[in-house]
């Protein structure tokens, strides 16, 4: 029973993992590079963006952060699963800091999504009608946006990778690589908190994007080789 929970652990967690990392790669592609919204200075400008590809914007925001938050919460949990077996319970307490704070991260990330495609629809309203009045509640929708998904530091996501990293590290239940690329991820992940490095940010996200990918890898063998050698039933 034991080997068989872990087996489904496992392939939730890979499957969590792998969403994470193609939510960051086909969120930035959108936003960095189709879009170019955050190289746009002016409100008005970030505003007419948004009015323009409500679409694409409304399914972005649920992809990157709506859906990511649940996803999260699924790689957190089975992460604690495989650190509690065997050996592998070194790293027990350090990974159930993670668990608590990816849940907290995740909880911001939904929310922060939810108040952004809430706020789609009405912005379209007033700016059709008066568009100065659209830009002010756009500023207020982005400064509460910002702040619920960590667009002013990546302290929680820094926080949890950390915290697995070091629980895989103790534990060694994931690849050496993982803890290396997640301790390497969490230096500009937390000068990013620091008002003049906020833009270290778009380098933790691009090194956990590939920390998601090695993860999934590293769950996914783990899983291969529980089915090799687990006993056949007769």
């Amino acid at each position: 029973m034991e080997r068989t929970n872990g087996s489904t652990w496992r392939t939730i967690g890979a499957a969590s993992a792998i969403y994470l990392a193609l939510s960051y790669a086909v969120g930035m592609a959108i936003f960095l590079i189709a879009l170019r919204y955050t190289e746009i200075p002016d409100l008005a400008g970030r505003l007419a963006v948004v009015v323009e590809n409500s679409s694409l914007v409304f399914a972005t925001n649920l992809m990157m952060y709506i859906l990511f938050g649940p996803a999260l919460i699924g790689l957190a949990l089975a992460i604690r699963n495989e650190a509690s077996v065997g050996n592998a319970a070194a790293g027990r307490a350090p990974v159930d800091l993670a668990a608590v704070i990816g849940a907290v991260w995740a909880g911001s990330l939904v929310a922060s999504g939810m108040v952004a495609n809430a706020a789609i629809e009405p912005a379209m309203e007033l700016y059709a009608k008066n568009r100065a009045e659209a830009e002010a509640y756009w500023r207020a929708i982005e400064t509460v946006t910002i702040g619920l998904g960590n667009g002013n530091g990546e302290i929680l996501g820094s926080l949890f990778t950390f915290f697995v990293s070091l629980a895989a590290l103790r534990g060694n239940f994931l690849s050496r690589p993982v803890a290396i690329l997640g301790f390497a991820a969490c230096v500009p992940g937390f000068l990013s908190v620091l008002p003049t490095l906020h833009d270290l940010s778009g380098l933790f996200g691009i090194l956990q994007l590939i920390w998601f990918a090695l993860i999934a890898a590293s769950l996914l063998k783990s899983k291969r080789l529980g089915a090799i050698t687990s006993p056949r039933r007769s």
